[in-house]
Formats: structure tokens, sequence, C-alpha cells
């Protein structure tokens, strides 16, 4: 029997079920407490959702779903390694880890006080064997290189108030691979990017502003766009974005050649597109987030430290608001500067 590929919605889990994913994100302050799980972004809890959704369907399908049974009890680890084979069959390595490791975070929080050690364990062992896909196996371009060829490409468009019919699409599509070489966020807040509330203008300055409920993990991006890039900006707001059919959105920053929102398998395939005809491979857009922390661990062991800033990883100490939003901005500006002198002595 082939590995299951849908996931039981939410609506159709026993009630135990439904009612131990409500508790992971109940709302409270400091004397009620909150849910073990109020802090996973929306896109996480989905994914969550989806894993746990992908057991249940194998234990429905297999005679194991027993409704009365608390989640907990019926996660057996003789239960999870027959579960985990059973994807094997159907699924790639990384989807089998993702699927286990999606599983464990519910269930732990589901039941915070049982021993998970042999399921730590398990998703642990699955988590080194599994390929990391096209990320792991990606030809890292240097950062100044791939800037530099996309600013080649952009500049001679400056000067050019009325595009041609074919110009706006190709233009958009290689200041979206500029604008992630330096802003590189991840797809699903790149997709989301709205002028006047995530792209703003202070002065002659533009800055990213990302509030962290909005984030993968809860942390708030704030970066500043170099100073290189600001005029293929202000070219794409001015000349090229009205150029294309009238948005339906006026203020989502990516609109399409017929007026909407651009989704984000769109600007992935426009990026992969565009990055294979540049450099002759296609770079996808999590590629750059590889991209700009190379650039910050070649230029010194110094600037490798403002990684986890500048792509927003969760830091694993508790870190006051003030000082995540100095090291992000900094760090913005480190790959801004790092970059220039990379195009001095090209």
């Amino acid at each position: 029997m082939a590995a299951p590929r849908k996931h039981l919605a939410r609506s159709d889990w026993p009630e135990i079920d439904r009612q131990a994913w409500a508790v992971l994100f109940i709302e409270g302050d400091l004397f009620d407490g909150r849910g073990p799980a109020c802090h996973w972004a929306s896109a996480t809890r989905k994914s969550n959702a989806a894993h746990y959704g992908r057991w249940l369907t194998w234990l429905d399908e297999v005679g194991q779903l027993d409704p009365a049974l608390h989640p907990a009890d019926r996660l057996t680890e003789e239960r999870v390694v027959a579960y985990g084979r059973h994807l094997m069959e159907g699924v790639a390595p990384r989807t089998v880890a993702s699927s286990l490791i999606g599983l464990k975070c519910v269930v732990q929080r589901m039941a915070p006080n049982r021993n998970w050690r042999w399921l730590k364990d398990l998703t642990n062992r699955l988590d080194s064997w599994a390929p990391q896909g096209a990320t792991s196996g990606a030809r890292i371009l240097p950062a100044g290189e791939v800037l530099q060829r996309v600013l080649d490409e952009l500049e001679p468009s400056l000067s050019k108030t009325c595009p041609s019919h074919d110009q706006p699409l190709r233009y958009r599509n290689l200041f979206m691979i500029g604008l992630l070489t330096v802003w590189p966020i991840r797809l699903r807040n790149f997709t989301a990017l709205r002028i006047g509330q995530h792209v703003l203008r202070t002065g002659t300055d533009w800055r990213l502003e990302i509030p962290g409920a909005e984030t993968k993990t809860g942390q708030p991006i704030r970066l500043v766009l170099p100073e290189r890039l600001r005029p293929c900006l202000e070219h794409y707001l001015d000349h090229v974005r009205p150029a294309l059919p009238a948005p339906c959105d006026p203020a989502a920053l990516w609109s399409g050649a017929h007026g909407k929102p651009l989704a984000p398998n769109t600007i992935y395939q426009a990026i992969m597109r565009e990055t294979q005809q540049l450099f002759g491979i296609a770079i996808s857009p999590h590629i750059f987030r590889s991209i700009a922390a190379t650039a910050l661990a070649e230029s010194s062991a110094e600037d490798a430290l403002h990684a986890r800033p500048l792509l927003g990883h969760r830091l694993p100490e508790t870190t006051e608001a003030h000082y995540i939003r100095a090291r992000q901005r900094e760090a913005s500006r480190k790959v801004s500067a790092f970059l220039s002198e990379i195009r001095l002595v090209s």
C-alpha cells in the first residue's frame, strides 16, 4: 500500500484530538498561562496540523485510530516506526523526516510531561539521514556576482520612463532577484510585501519592516535597502509597475501581467527561470538565504555572526527587541558594504 498523501482535516479528527489541539493555542495572560504553541506562526500551525492529520489518516487506515485514547497514548515507538517505514514506500526521505518531526512537535506539546526522548532521538536520526534537498547540493554563487549581474541588466532601463511591452515583466523579475540578494527573506513574506506597510520610505532611505506575527520564527525583520538598489526600486515603483495592468491590490508590491498580485509559485518559477538565463543555473528563492549567509561568513568571522539577525532566525537565548533591531539593520548594512567592496575590485 502506498504511503498516504492526504491528511484528515481538523474537523474530521476525533474530538479528543481537536480539544488537545485547541489547548495548544489558548490565549492568556501571565496569570492564566498561554497555550504552549501560541508562538507558532500561521504557516507552522498549518504544516504541523497537516503532519498530525497525516498520522491520524494512517492510524485510521491500519485500524489503530481509537477515538477514546489520548493522542499521546496512541503514539508508541512501535507504531511510529511502522508509520515511518510506511511513508518511505511512497515519499522522499526528506518528506519522511519532516512528517515525523512535525508529529513530534505537536505531540510533545500536547503531553509535555511524557518522556519523549525516544521520539526525539528517532527524529534526530531521520533529520541527519535525510538529504536536505536542493539547498544542500545547490551551487552558492557569490552575492557580489549575483547583484552586479542584476545591476548590469537593470541600469540601462533606469533612464526609460516608458518601457516597451515586454520590458516591465523582465525588469520586475530581475529586480526581485536583486532584492532577494540583499533582503533574503522567506518566499511567503517576499510574496506578501506591501508598499507602505512592509516597504517604507524614510527620507532618502527605503527599509523593510515585517512584524514578528508574520514571520515563521516570530522574530520581526527590519532591514535597510542598500543605496545601490534604491534607484532600481524607485524606477520599479514609478515607471515599471504602472506600465503593468492596473493592480487589483494597489499596495501589493508584486503585480502580475493581469493585474493580480503574484502567487508564491509564480514568483518561484519566475526567479528560477530568470536565474537560469542569467547564470546558467536555476536558483530558488530560498537559496538566496544561503548566498547572503555565505557572503557574511566569507567576509569575516565577526560578520558571520550577523547571519542570524539578517535571516530572521530565532536566537537561542532571550534577546531584547531593540538588540535584535540593531543587529538586523547592522547586518543589512554589512551586506551592502561587502557587495560594494566587491564591485570596486571587480
